[in-house]
């Protein structure tokens, strides 16, 4: 797999830059760069991929490269020496990739191509709701806009606005270079319905803004799986989360859709106790509660503490 190729294509079809995107992951421009040219190491190789929210296809679901690598090697029956003989790398270099350890990015790609050439990126899905278009153009209905405005009250912020969105919020950022979601400092109460591309980062994100005190309550509408690294580390335990009974109903270019093809969950990080009664007084779900072990910022516990 040609990661740098890879990235540069994901990037570019979704209008980014590259100093956005560094930005996002956390590295220089001229990192960035460098992994775009299939250069750099794995651990910068891994912000990159996490910014973006790329998924794969052709690969065995693991929590790590190291994880899959060793997949791979054990279902063809591969020692490291065989491998290494096949990828024409080191076996030094293989133990430590499957160690978990930091190595180059093109040792994971020389693996890669011999032991999952078909491996690719997963390209974005057209909308399987009933319209042509982006399966990120949902928006969240006015009524359950409503209910969640009698629930939480104003909001300061939509993070991931859209012109045709039905949200109302005090501030909204579009994705511009200078109102990146994804990068700009959030505050007050956001309301959080991002493009689903990009859901993970989103939920990182949230939990960012929320954890460093910048939001006292953040609501997010994200779909409902549980099976992803953001929903176990930060979001289970954390956020109460609303799992919404059947399949939630988006309008899609002030169209109602058909029911989507997937379950929804609301994610509330700094909820009070009335708020949570509220929710489940309102909408048909399950409630996953926040731990009382979970670690929240000041103003969250104070608001808790009043509620």
């Amino acid at each position: 797999m040609d990661f740098g190729k890879e990235i540069r294509a994901e990037r570019t079809s979704r209008g980014i830059s590259q100093a956005s995107l560094a930005t996002r992951a956390g590295i220089s421009a001229r990192t960035l760069s460098e992994i775009e040219s299939g250069r750099g190491d794995l651990k910068r190789l891994d912000q990159v991929i996490e910014a973006l929210d790329m998924m794969f296809v052709g690969l065995p679901r693991a929590r790590n490269w190291a994880d899959r690598v060793l997949i791979l090697r054990k279902r063809k029956g591969w020692s490291l020496a065989r491998l290494a003989e096949a990828a024409g790398i080191s076996v030094p270099s293989i133990q430590r990739l499957e160690w978990g350890q930091n190595v180059h990015a093109r040792t994971l790609a020389a693996v890669l191509k011999t032991l999952a050439p078909r491996a690719r990126r997963r390209k974005p899905q057209t909308t399987a709701l009933g319209h042509k278009g982006s399966r990120d153009m949902r928006f969240t209905p006015e009524t359950v806009l409503a209910s969640l405005h009698e629930i939480f009250g104003a909001f300061d912020l939509d993070p991931c606005a859209h012109p045709d969105s039905p949200v109302v919020a005090k501030t909204k950022f579009f994705g511009g270079p200078d109102d990146d979601g994804l990068i700009c400092d959030w505050h007050g109460v956001a309301y959080v319905n991002p493009p689903f591309t990009h859901a993970q980062a989103f939920a990182r994100k949230c939990f960012k803004e929320w954890s460093e005190d910048r939001c006292s309550l953040i609501i997010a509408l994200l779909p409902a799986r549980t099976h992803t690294s953001a929903f176990h580390e930060v979001i289970a335990g954390i956020a109460d989360v609303f799992f919404l009974h059947g399949r939630f109903r988006f309008e899609a270019e002030k169209k109602m859709s058909d029911g989507a093809p997937f379950g929804s969950k609301l994610v509330v990080l700094g909820a009070t106790d009335t708020m949570v009664d509220d929710v489940l007084s309102r909408f048909r779900c399950a409630h996953l509660p926040r731990s009382r072990h979970a670690a929240i910022p000041v103003s969250a516990t104070a608001a808790l503490d009043a509620g």
